[in-house]
């Protein structure tokens, strides 16, 4: 006598106590291998490298401050009869096989730090919004430096998000040292993790790093174990180093603090309206500044984020979305 077939075996309690009792299986993890995603082939990308080359050493870069277009012809520039820096490219190669090709984000936290090499890929958030969801009101309101603070305890909290960047622009703070000042507090008090940092003047480099020596316990620990980076953008769309940002970024390299630069042109307004014109001219922009940081200070921790956007043609505003290559 054959036995009825009961289902399957342990019911359905059985299994869901058997789901609950295995270890939860991380979707995203520091480090995860990136690369997958390839919508040029090597020869695309090839092309679009050569041609950005092109226009560094034919068309070059516009304004800067006099420090740095001295600096860029001292190492082997030279200024074109329009006034412009170009960069030979030979001098272009050299600068990008000799730069910082991997680096360690530090968490204030060791728990935290976070190893840029190779294809390693982490998660983290940025942006600069003047307002803010209220959760009680479920409405917009002006964006507080206490509103700052909040996200970096919760970013703290998530397992996912690896590094902070700062989400909001604090409107209650008007004066641009204080806004600084206190923006670079609230997010040492709200987050173990590393943490980006951008500034309105090169005269606050200072003060901020001696408040992060005096964190870590002394005079040029900051230098040794850097658990923020800056963020800055010299370029001002099209090809034109901007004044303030470039004496930044020239500073932040002579302290030896890691940099995020972000170039960020808008197809059909700044840029090209064709993707790839606009993409030439964003990886130009940003081999430029990171010839200027190596200028500097040779083989600079950097990340090169190239933020190519593009530009709503029937109103000229701003079109975000675009996700950026690291």
């Amino acid at each position: 006598m054959v036995a009825a077939p009961t289902g399957r075996s342990g019911g359905r309690k059985s299994r869901r106590e058997k789901r609950l009792a295995a270890t939860p299986c991380k979707a995203v993890e520091p480090g995860l291998t990136s690369g997958r995603y390839r919508p040029l082939s090597d020869h695309d990308v090839e092309r679009i490298h050569q041609t950005a080359l092109d226009v560094l050493e034919k068309i070059g870069v516009a304004g800067g401050t006099e420090a740095a277009r001295a600096l860029m012809l001292s190492k082997g520039c030279r200024e074109a009869d329009n006034g412009r820096i170009c960069f030979p490219r030979a001098l272009v190669d050299e600068v990008i096989a000799s730069a910082c090709h991997g680096f360690v984000m530090h968490g204030r936290d060791p728990r935290h730090d976070i190893e840029l090499t190779g294809q390693r890929m982490h998660f983290g958030i940025s942006g600069a919004a003047v307002t803010v969801l209220d959760y009680e009101s479920r409405d917009y309101r002006p964006a507080t430096i206490t509103d700052l603070y909040d996200f970096a305890r919760l970013v703290d909290q998530l397992e996912h998000i690896h590094r902070y960047g700062r989400l909001l622009y604090a409107t209650d703070l008007k004066d641009e040292y204080e806004h600084d000042v206190s923006m670079v507090y609230a997010n040492m008090a709200g987050t173990q993790k590393h943490f980006m940092l951008p500034l309105n003047s090169v005269d606050h480099l200072a003060p901020v790093n001696a408040m992060f020596d005096m964190v870590l316990g002394g005079e040029g620990k900051f230098r040794k174990r850097p658990f923020g980076t800056v963020v800055s953008c010299p370029i001002v769309s099209p090809l034109t180093f901007g004044h303030t940002q470039t004496e930044i970024a020239m500073a932040v390299a002579r302290a030896g603090t890691p940099i995020t630069i972000a170039p960020a042109p808008q197809s059909g307004a700044t840029a090209p309206a064709a993707l790839a014109g606009a993409l030439v001219q964003t990886v130009a922009e940003g081999l430029a500044i990171i010839a200027l940081l190596n200028f500097v200070n040779p083989g600079h921790p950097a990340c090169m984020v190239l933020l190519p956007f593009v530009s709503d043609l029937r109103s000229g505003a701003f079109t975000g979305g675009g996700g950026p290559d690291r």
